[in-house]
This record gives C-alpha cells, sequence and structure tokens, in this order.
C-alpha cells in the first residue's frame, strides 16, 4: 500500500491527513485540523473523514502553531482517538500547561472578551492542549518541536513511515517568546495575546521508502534560512511539497526552487506517494 497524503482546505484552515499501512493495520498522523460540527450528524467533519478513508489506529498529530485555521476543534480529534496515539508534537516554546495558563488568563480579560476572533483561537488552543495534557498521563508523549530532529517513530517503536521537523530555529522561538512576555501585564494578566505565530510554525519531512514529503504548515522565510543555514539540512528531493503560509510570498525563499535547496531533478507523485486534496 503506497503512503496517502489528504490534504483539505489549503486557503483558510487547514487539515492534513496520512495513511499508511503497518502489517494488518492501517494506520495514519493528522497534522494541523480545521473543522466544524456537522449540523447533520451532530459529529465533527474530521472524524467522520477518519473513519471513512479507513484509518484505524492514529499514530500521531502534529499542532503546527496557535492560529484558529490551524487547530479549530483539534480537541474533539484528541478526546476521540488520542488514546490510540504514540505521541502528539506541538510548537513548544512554553511547556503545555503554562500555555493552558495562558490562554486561560487571556479568557479572563475582559477587554480581550469583545474580540470574538481571539476569544474563539484561545478557546480551541486552550482545549487542545488541555486535552493532551492529560493524555500525556497515560501512554501516549506529549513532545515540543524546534530545529531539524526525527520525531516519529518514538524510540523503541517501528513505522514504515519517518517524520522529522525542520522547524522552528531558536531565533523564531526567541521572538515569540518574548511577543508572549510583551503580552503579560503587571498584574499578571494577558492584554491581547501573542502576535506571529507564523515565527514558531512546525515544519515537517516525511520519509516513504524512497519518496520525500514537504509539509510546510506556516513556515515563513527566517526559519527557512536557519533550517538551510544549520548544517543539518538534508539535500532535499520530495516528490511533494505542501508550500508554506498559504502560499505566501512571506512562506519561502528564492533559494528554494532556484538555488539547490531542493534538487532540481522532476519527480512525480508515483507507486509510493498518492496524494488527494
Amino acid at each position: 500500500m503506497p503512503l496517502e497524503i489528504w490534504i483539505n482546505g489549503t486557503g483558510f484552515g487547514e487539515t492534513i491527513l496520512l495513511k499508511w499501512e503497518e502489517g494488518d493495520a492501517i494506520c495514519g498522523g493528522i497534522v494541523d485540523c480545521y473543522c466544524s460540527p456537522n449540523k447533520e450528524t451532530g459529529g465533527f467533519d474530521i472524524l467522520e473523514w477518519l473513519d471513512e478513508i479507513g484509518i484505524e489506529q492514529l499514530r500521531f498529530a502534529v499542532a503546527t502553531h496557535p492560529h484558529l485555521d490551524h487547530l479549530q476543534n483539534f480537541h474533539h480529534v484528541l478526546k476521540r482517538r488520542g488514546k490510540e496515539m504514540d505521541a502528539f508534537y506541538y510548537w513548544g516554546v512554553l511547556d503545555w500547561a503554562m500555555w493552558v495558563d495562558y490562554f486561560e488568563r487571556l479568557l479572563d480579560n475582559r477587554a480581550n472578551q469583545k474580540k470574538p476572533g481571539l476569544v474563539e483561537k484561545a478557546e480551541h488552543a486552550r482545549e487542545l492542549l488541555a486535552e493532551a495534557g492529560q493524555l500525556s498521563r497515560g501512554s501516549m508523549k506529549l513532545c515540543s518541536v524546534g530545529g531539524y530532529t526525527r520525531i516519529f517513530p518514538l524510540a523503541g517503536k517501528n513505522s514504515s513511515i519517518e517524520v522529522y521537523s525542520f522547524s522552528p530555529w531558536e531565533k523564531g522561538r526567541f521572538k515569540f517568546l518574548s511577543h508572549v512576555g510583551a503580552s503579560i501585564d503587571r498584574s499578571g494578566g494577558v492584554t491581547e495575546g501573542v502576535t506571529d505565530a507564523n515565527a514558531v510554525s512546525v515544519g515537517l519531512l516525511v520519509k516513504f521508502g524512497r519518496s520525500e514529503i514537504v509539509l510546510g504548515g506556516d513556515v515563513e522565510t527566517p526559519n527557512w534560512h536557519a533550517f538551510r543555514a544549520s548544517g543539518r539540512c538534508p539535500k532535499l528531493n520530495p516528490c511533494l511539497v505542501k508550500v508554506s503560509h498559504h502560499g505566501s510570498k512571506t512562506g519561502r525563499i528564492k533559494e528554494m526552487w532556484s538555488g539547490g535547496f531542493f534538487r532540481s531533478e522532476e519527480r512525480r507523485v508515483g507507486k509510493e506517494c498518492r496524494s488527494r486534496w
């Protein structure tokens, strides 16, 4: 069975599913989640989608960064299928419990309560990390992500796919952390929430046999440059690239396509890898 990549909503709102075979089981991974309640069934589209495409065991989940279009109702995936998962990965910078406290303080601020978009983002981020924290008390690992590191499978586990992070890097994390600090007033309240969350967006490299897939999240120019300059950047020859930041100019560097960042030979999605969007 080839690796299948299902991409839904590459504009505002993004959900990416990976599907592959491990022995007799059909396994999956989810990168980001943006879904709404299904008014006809009373459930959630993403959970029905997982069932429809036949994912029997959801092995991992990744929340690339705290923007609503990448985490709306993600916590419902963890509530329903989190006990199947080996690991949940997120953007880091702060411990998950500190993030839950941060978003609760943001929601407690009366001035913020007049900003529905901000409130909605904080509620979904808080619920996601709170649920992940609860699951981490069982067998699921809760891991922050940074730099170029193999994140899946976990040590001692087997899988026919490998997943590496390639972002965020130190400068982006420090920039984001400074924004977190600036948003906290002297009384400990959170004034308006963090900005520029793309500075800590996770980017992923998926390897399956000889095939490589790049999932860019909302990685922006500074982290692409940091990856390239890190000395740890492999020669990439992807058969599929999900461009960063919904195709924005800030989500790429010119060397990506013409300066040797990706190998220049043309490859197409083939027998090992099948994509759907």
